[in-house]
């Protein structure tokens, strides 16, 4: 990178990203935590739903795991 490229990105990142990451820290903390959570629901819940050769043959999910995820209300 040249000289006047370093001087910009220092320019650029002192007096316009910083203060806006600074006032806003908070804010974006919770939007990254939310699209984790909702990240992981999604991956538990393709899990749940997805059937398992294995489990297929032996006739389907535990009766005790059926029981506690309809307990849950996410079973069928």
């Amino acid at each position: 990178m040249g000289k006047s490229a370093l001087i910009g990105w220092y320019l650029v990142k002192n007096y316009i990203l910083n203060p806006f990451l600074r006032k806003f820290r908070r804010f974006l903390k919770l939007i990254a935590a939310g699209t984790a959570l909702v990240a992981l629901v999604i991956v538990l819940l393709a899990l749940l739903y997805t059937p398992l050769p294995q489990a297929e043959e032996a006739g389907g999910l535990h009766e005790d795991m059926r029981a506690w995820l309809v307990r849950l209300g996410l079973g069928r």
